[in-house]
């Protein structure tokens, strides 16, 4: 799982103090350093329950008293914000940031730069440990009553990438305990509000963030006003809502016959119909048409586009997109990686071409290009965008892609603007931009049925008639599918998920440039605490495939 370990408001504090603006220096809380005796006086302070807090900091995590030297910045106050920054002046590489509401000096974030591990450290603790850990931070730097409100905690564990990688020692991995905020009982946007604690492999906090919910002035309805689970389920999940087809790695990593959802809906509580995440609108979105599948097979040449040098790479990219990267595209770009390695070409305006290759079979497994151009011609009807798309797989797809089922996807259209939105526009709502891209799902198959989890899906531009982006699943072994037949129809699996798929109520909060809404939503989502669900086509029953992080 990747995560960015920085808040915004952190960030921009980091920014700030290194930009020299507004930084006053501030020694080590007093006892802490023999720095606190030879401090500078100061004219920027923090406010007196801040102090108090990086006090029970330094008494929770000792490692903290080490980073002596220390600035305060105030230029934020008056939005609400005071930055307190502290270094190592033995060690460069160790650092931290908090972040205090100035007219409280209650604690937002904390955040560090390393691991606390120490030699000391030898046992990994449970998770028990890290539970009891992560509530001792809260009650010691927030205070019990803060806590009023939150729901059952969330431990993850959260893996650095390759960049985040070099802030950590070696290994280096990072808890996570996710306190949510609820309101009637409910989280808000699916847990984006409330409470993150990190420790480090030893169980040390090295972070903390509080995001922070504030509903003054925001309706709230009342979860009685929703319609019961039973009732949405049955409304909304209807046969064409579901594809039956193969999965190689299913559940337990076997392959097997199954009725799957094809989009995880968000779902109006009130009324049952499906609404857009974003905008809290109507859509309709998710459902199957058999006028929009066919079955292709591609004519594939001997030996299919590979590339495992810069060189081939490069002969790749000219095929594909017909560029030159001797005259035109002349800047290029190479990124490796243990699993594929991206190579990328740019011209003078910023457009690009990017062919990305797998390491061991040299198949492209992605690739992306766009190119702005003041020219509209008439657009591509469907079935041109088709055979574009065909073209462009059958100079990189492998044998087992011979034949294909070819599901054709309308143009992607933004939904509507609420009312509220609306009215921050004066009514208008602007005119809807045509779709620009054709989506084309493209699935191997296996007796006459798609192989759900071995595809190619590509973008073409309606416009210039290009390949804007292209990804596969592929490569993948191959395995030995079990001949199943299915013990139940496409409308009795619908039966079984509409009585036994478990939802999850919750509000959503909206916003539409930077402006929230003026009241929350309530909604159901599919509850994938399980993993995601499914009906077992040859068993009849449903079952879960365990995410994993």
């Amino acid at each position: 799982m990747k995560r960015k370990w920085q808040g915004a408001a952190v960030a921009l504090s980091a920014t700030m103090v290194f930009a020299g603006m507004g930084g006053t220096a501030l020694a080590a809380s007093p006892g802490s350093s023999s720095a606190s005796a030879t401090a500078a006086k100061v004219e920027a302070k923090l406010p007196a329950q801040a102090q108090k807090i990086v006090t029970a900091l330094e008494q929770l995590e000792p490692w903290v008293k080490a980073m002596t030297e220390r600035e305060i910045d105030v230029l934020d106050a008056d939005q609400g914000y005071v930055y307190l920054d502290m270094y190592d002046p033995k060690n460069t590489n160790v650092s931290a940031s908090l972040t205090f509401d100035s007219k409280t000096g209650e604690l937002i974030s904390f955040e560090s730069s390393v691991t606390a591990k120490t030699e000391k450290d030898s046992a990994v603790p449970s998770d028990k440990e890290i539970l009891q850990k992560a509530m001792t931070s809260l009650v010691t730097l927030l205070g019990e009553e803060k806590l009023k409100g939150l729901g059952s905690p969330v431990l993850s564990v959260l893996v650095p990438d390759s960049e985040e990688a070099e802030q950590v020692e070696a290994g280096g991995t990072r808890n996570r305990v996710f306190y949510p905020f609820l309101v009637n009982g409910l989280q808000v946007n699916e847990g984006k509000y409330g409470i993150e604690v990190n420790t480090d492999e030893a169980g040390h906090l090295v972070a903390l963030n509080v995001y922070r919910l504030d509903l003054t002035g925001i309706k709230v309805p009342d979860p009685k006003s929703a319609l019961t689970p039973e009732a949405v389920k049955k409304q909304y999940f209807i046969p064409d809502r579901l594809d039956l087809g193969y999965m190689q790695e299913g559940k337990d990593g076997k392959p097997g016959l199954q009725y799957t959802l094809r989009v995880s809906p968000m779902i109006d509580a009130t009324t049952g119909t499906q609404i857009d995440p974003t905008r809290g609108t109507t859509i309709d979105q998710g459902k199957r048409s058999k006028a929009t599948i066919k079955n292709i097979t591609l004519a594939l040449p001997a030996k299919s586009l590979t590339a495992k040098s810069k060189a081939e790479a490069e002969k790749a990219v000219i095929s594909l997109f017909g560029i030159d990267t001797k005259k035109e595209y002349i800047y290029p770009e190479e990124v490796a990686g243990d699993y594929d390695h991206t190579y990328t070409w740019f011209n003078e305006d910023q457009d690009y071409a990017s062919v990305t290759f797998e390491n061991e079979t040299g198949i492209l497994i992605a690739s992306q290009f766009f190119a702005w151009s003041e020219q509209k011609p008439a657009p591509l009807k469907k079935e041109e965008a088709l055979t574009k798309a065909v073209g462009f797989l059958e100079q990189v797809a492998p044998e087992s892609s011979a034949s294909l089922q070819v599901e054709i996807l309308e143009p992607y259209k933004e939904a509507p603007l609420a009312d509220w939105m609306l009215e921050l526009l004066d009514g208008e709502e602007p005119e809807p931009e045509p779709g620009l891209y054709y989506a084309f799902l493209f699935s191997e198959m296996h007796k006459g049925l798609p192989i759900l989890d071995r595809y190619h899906w590509i973008l073409v531009n309606s416009e210039d008639g290009k390949v804007a982006q292209y990804s596969t699943t592929l490569p993948m072994k191959k395995v030995d599918f079990p001949d199943e037949k299915p013990a139940v129809s496409e409308q009795q699996a619908a039966e079984i998920i509409a009585k036994q798929l478990p939802l999850k109520q919750s509000y959503l909060w909206t916003n539409f440039y930077g402006i929230p809404a003026p009241s929350l939503s309530l909604v159901y989502t599919v509850d994938n605490s399980k993993g995601w669900p499914y009906v077992d086509a040859a068993k009849g029953s449903i079952e879960w495939i365990e995410d994993e992080e």
